[in-house]
């Protein structure tokens, strides 16, 4: 953006967008089957934690859903950590984070699904050149403020990184995958520590 809330180039984000846009099939995509009565239109974006699909969800219109890799449906480890994003993202209601509105299990796939956010990645934009310092300074603030609500409640985001914040067509930031989060109040020390290992890199190792 030129100016403070100028509208984003047209563009499809959501979370854990790929810097290069929409990814290529792979060999578990889904794209054109139904998960939970949803149509998965396309990939969107591919992580470590699962693929996210654009959808069509016949009550809500388009949505995002991300999928967790059926190789992974059978680790119990990374399975918790799958429904453990879920439960966080739909206990935070901010807006500068991306809404989850509904979660679940089909046919031994665990998935949730988001709202769907219209605009690009940070990475992306800032691969064209560098900001204009009062847009920076405002996404930086908004980014922060998104993090000070769920900070707020408990929760560590952990995975903070350009590719993990979309800009909607408004210019809004939004701050998506809560995939590593830490919940640092309200569960048993023993429960958190499942998740949390001394001396290993979580998140993006670049």
């Amino acid at each position: 953006p030129t100016a403070a809330r100028a509208p984003i180039s047209s563009g499809v984000a959501a979370l854990t967008p790929t810097p290069g846009g929409p990814t290529t099939a792979g060999p578990d995509d889904l794209t054109g089957t139904q998960l939970d009565g949803r149509r998965l239109v396309r990939v969107i974006g591919r992580g470590g934690m699962g693929t996210v699909y654009e959808a069509e969800d016949r009550a809500r219109g388009r949505v995002a859903v991300k999928v967790l890799p059926l190789a992974l449906s059978g680790d119990r480890s990374f399975v918790e950590r799958f429904r453990r994003e879920a439960k966080v993202l739909a206990s935070l209601s901010h807006p500068h984070l991306v809404e989850v509105l509904d979660r679940g299990e089909d046919h031994g796939r665990c998935f949730f699904v988001m709202e769907y956010v219209r605009g690009e990645g940070l990475r992306r934009l800032m691969e064209r050149g560098p900001m204009p310092w009062r847009d920076a300074l405002r996404v930086a603030r908004e980014i922060l403020t998104g993090l000070g609500y769920a900070h707020g409640r408990g929760v560590v985001h952990r995975d903070l990184k350009p590719e993990n914040v979309l800009l909607d067509d408004a210019g809004r930031a939004r701050l998506v995958d809560f995939g590593l989060s830490r919940i640092v109040r309200g569960e048993a020390a023993e429960a958190v520590s499942r998740l949390t290992r001394t001396d290993v890199i979580l998140g993006t190792y670049e």
